[in-house]
């Protein structure tokens, strides 16, 4: 989200237990969370507030990300105002969870602290004779294709490859007569951003800036997308060719998969052609295939020519 409205509180809890509690407004959002410096545990809250800074404001808490603990909708009077029902949740929260905060727990800001001080202050030893390396340069690449919203329709799909720790966006097209205007803009942690917009829109111009763990900017990269907003039916599959250029993606190490084309699209047993496939390895594209639902690409090796057969979109990071 917008790293200049970042607040960040050491919070201490019961039993001598700490906790830091952010919160990050920005654009109608807010971002909040409790992490458990205990056992390394959070609870994050996401709330959405309406563009006119009154009426509703949905929100939703989960628990490590991955549980969803409650969601729902409040009347608010004003941006970032009180949400009564999420804060009562937020209360059962800490109880099913074991989060020792309650109302009367103290908050104490924490403001533009390094680590060795930010450690202390929450009751930690500094390891000040650690020197940190310094982060690679944070790199980055843009590729956009249609997807599906949830059988609504479709809208653009940004993909951003390369080595950084989060990035910035900003995204334009042209609108209802207006030529190229901001539409969208924040900051991502993930390697994808679904574009959606209830205007018509067309023309757009993905911008992105990279950053690396350090918090310093790479190259800022831009992406014109003039393609197509619908994908083709779900009940027909389409092969067309194609020459496109890049690395195979799994930046977790595990090995991907290259499918045979009887396996993929003739409905044949299941058979592959490699099993082994690396990331980091370069690759071109012969022939793309819609299954349906998303994108698969017959590879070769670019470097020896090796055949690898069919790989999905999402693992394949073109230039």
């Amino acid at each position: 989200m917008a790293l200049d409205n970042f607040e960040m509180y050491n919070v201490d809890g019961d039993n001598g237990k700490k906790y830091v509690y952010y919160r990050d407004n920005y654009s109608y959002k807010s971002s909040q969370g409790y992490f458990s410096m205990d056992d390394m545990s959070e609870i994050d809250i996401f709330l959405n507030f309406s563009s006119a800074g009154s009426g509703t404001a949905d929100w939703k808490i989960s628990y490590n990300g991955t549980e969803k603990f409650a969601e729902g909708t409040d009347n608010v009077s004003k941006v970032y105002g009180e949400t009564k029902n999420c804060y009562s949740k937020i209360l059962e929260s800490f109880k099913k969870y074991g989060f020792g905060i309650s109302d009367s727990s103290k908050y104490n800001s924490i403001d533009g602290l390094y680590y060795d001080d930010l450690v202390k202050k929450l009751g930690g030893t500094p390891k000040q004779e650690a020197t940190k390396a310094a982060a690679p340069k944070a790199t980055a690449s843009i590729s956009v294709e249609p997807q599906s919203i949830n059988g609504n329709g479709t809208c653009p799909l940004m993909t951003v490859n390369g080595n950084y720790s989060y990035y910035t966006y900003e995204i334009y097209a042209d609108c209802e007569g207006q030529k190229n205007t901001l539409r969208k803009s924040g900051t991502s942690y993930d390697k994808s951003y679904t574009y959606e917009d209830g205007s018509t829109v067309s023309n757009f111009v993905f911008y992105v800036t990279p950053y690396n763990a350090d918090g310093i900017a790479g190259e800022r990269t831009s992406m014109n997308y003039n393609g197509p907003m619908s994908l083709p039916p779900s009940n027909t599959s389409v092969i067309t060719s194609c020459t496109k250029y890049g690395t195979i993606y799994s930046p977790s190490g595990n090995k991907v998969d290259g499918l045979t084309r009887s396996y993929l699209i003739d409905g044949g047993a299941a058979t592959y052609e490699r099993h082994d496939l690396t990331h980091g390895w370069h690759v071109t594209a012969v022939n793309q295939y819609f299954d349906g639902s998303s994108y698969w690409y017959e590879l070769y090796d670019s470097d020896d020519g090796d055949y690898y057969g069919w790989v999905a979109a999402g693992n394949i990071s073109f230039y």
